[in-house]
Order: C-alpha cells, then sequence, then structure tokens
C-alpha cells in the first residue's frame, strides 16, 4: 500500500507538470483510496482538499464529489465518536478530528454545492464519462443517463438521510406545505444560496434539486426523464408524510403525473410499478386488489 501511495504521488507530479488535468484527477482519487487504507479518513480528507487541483471543470467536479462522498463515509464510519464532539470556537483551521456532525454536514453540502455549481457545462456528458469514479446505475440511458442526473440523486440521497438531519429538522416535517412540495416542474427549484443554508429543511432542499432536474428534462423534451425525477419526488416524500390524508395527496399527484406522461412511453409502467407498491401499503380492505390492478395495467401497457 505504502509503495503504491509512493507511486501515485509521484504521477500526481507527473502529471500537473505535464498540465494533464485526466490523469492529474485520477492521481488524486488513487492517491485518496489509498490514503484511506493506510492512515484513515482524516489524513485522507485533508490532503485531498489541501492539494493543488487542476482548473477544468469536470476535473473540480469530480475531486468535489470525492470530496464529499469521503467526508460522507468518514461521518459514517465514526458516527459514534463524532456524535460526542463539542463544537469548538477557534480562528485557525480546525483538525478534522476536531469536526463536529454540523460542521461536517456543512463541509459536505459546500463540496455538492461546488459541483451543483459547476452542472452547465458538463450536464449534458453521459455517466460513462466518469466511469471510473462513479457506480453506474441499472437505469436506461434515456432515464438517467446524464452526469446532471447523477450529481442531482446522489446530493439527493445525502440530504434523505436522515442521520444527517438536526433535531428541529426531524421535528419540523410537519410545518412543510406538502401541497407546495409537489408543485409541479420548476416551481419549487431552490436558489444555491438556499441550498447551501443549513436552516433550510433537507426534504425542501432535495425537491428544489429534483424539480431543477425536472425542468431541465423538460426543456430538452424528455418527457420520461422529467417524469423519473418528480417520481422519485414523490417516493422520497412518502416516509415522512406518513398520515392517510397526506398520503392520498402523494397518491394523486403521482398518478395526475403518470397520466401527464401518457402510457405510450415505457416510463409510465415504472410509475405504475411505484404506484402499485405505494397503494398495497395502505389500511384499506382492498389495497392490495387495487395494488394488483395497477400493476397489471404497467405490465400490460409495456410487459419489457
Amino acid at each position: 500500500m505504502q509503495a503504491a501511495l509512493d507511486l501515485a504521488l509521484a504521477l500526481v507530479e507527473d502529471a500537473r507538470a505535464q498540465e494533464d488535468s485526466l490523469s492529474w484527477t485520477r492521481a488524486l482519487v488513487e492517491t485518496t483510496k489509498l490514503r484511506m487504507a493506510l492512515h484513515g479518513y482524516e489524513t485522507a480528507v485533508e490532503e485531498l482538499k489541501g492539494a493543488p487541483w487542476p482548473e477544468d471543470s469536470l476535473s473540480r467536479a469530480v475531486l468535489s464529489l470525492v470530496y464529499g462522498q469521503a467526508l460522507y463515509h468518514y461521518y459514517g464510519g465514526y458516527r459514534w465518536e463524532i456524535d460526542q464532539r463539542e463544537r469548538v470556537a477557534s480562528a485557525e483551521a480546525l483538525d478534522l478530528k476536531a469536526w463536529t456532525k454540523d460542521q461536517l454536514l456543512h463541509e459536505v453540502q459546500k463540496a455538492y454545492l461546488e459541483v451543483w455549481r459547476l452542472r452547465q457545462p458538463w450536464g449534458e456528458r453521459p455517466i460513462s464519462d466518469l466511469a471510473r469514479y462513479l457506480h453506474r446505475n441499472n437505469y436506461p440511458e434515456h432515464i438517467r443517463g446524464t452526469l446532471r442526473d447523477a450529481v442531482t440523486y446522489l446530493w439527493a440521497e445525502l440530504l434523505q438521510d436522515s442521520s444527517w438531519w438536526r433535531p428541529e429538522h426531524d421535528n419540523g416535517v410537519y410545518r412543510l406545505d406538502l401541497e407546495s412540495l409537489l408543485e409541479p416542474g420548476g416551481a419549487a427549484a431552490l436558489t444555491d444560496e438556499a441550498l447551501a443554508d443549513p436552516e433550510v429543511h433537507p426534504l425542501t432542499k432535495i425537491v428544489g434539486l429534483l424539480a431543477d432536474l425536472e425542468a431541465w428534462h423538460a426543456g430538452r423534451e424528455e418527457p420520461e426523464a422529467a417524469f423519473e425525477a418528480y417520481r422519485h419526488r414523490v417516493q422520497v416524500l412518502w416516509t415522512p408524510f406518513d398520515q392517510e390524508e397526506d398520503r392520498t395527496t402523494l397518491l394523486t399527484a403521482l398518478t395526475d403525473a403518470a397520466d401527464a406522461l401518457g402510457d405510450e412511453h415505457p416510463w409510465w409502467s415504472m410509475g405504475q410499478a411505484t404506484l402499485a407498491e405505494l397503494v398495497r401499503q395502505g389500511d384499506e380492505p382492498d389495497a392490495l386488489i387495487r395494488a394488483r390492478e395497477i400493476a397489471l395495467a404497467g405490465e400490460k401497457a409495456h410487459p419489457r
């Protein structure tokens, strides 16, 4: 491992000297992975953050993603110890070993926001361009096939992890207006400032991210990918909004979105599969019957 790290560090310097952004980025990622294996997350994360990065937008997006994910997994691996930490007020840069959960979350959000702000120049590129760094999903290419899709759903997944939520977020779900969270299109999109604000509820941020993605796909005349962003939005809101009235509102919203898409599109059947899964969780005596009918309609329309 140490020999591999020494070699990777030499490759970083060689690539930097030649201004080879692709090799420079790859070598930085490899040194981060090797440092995690050798010394732990703190050293790896601090060295990655302190190292010079290439200037091109795609390289910076990759390294910001790696940095944010490293911090995310660092908290996951040392959660109990980190949760015991008390915030230290200091004008000096703090050692990562002293960071609290809130400080870690703030830094992860900054990393993802950096990627988000760079989404315009490279968002249309296929996920395969970053196959070395991202685990490919198994969605059809036209549904979640771009880097913009990948970044949006990755950030939404992080925000959905309630172990990162503040107590006021856990206790404040009931204050959120479900109707406004379900507004279609880009009406619920947030500003960069709101996405960075720790006071804004994570569910509101998720809706803003997904609404932005939905509007982007709609503008590119990609109705199935736009519907996917809305379908995922309903799935995210389903668990925290567990009252019967809220569940009915969510089912109606997803049904309306599927109807607007139209059953001529194959991804309409994915909407029916989701509806069937949600309906079958209901307490009504005929919930399973209705769920089966919905699923059969989806299967009949597009068996493949």
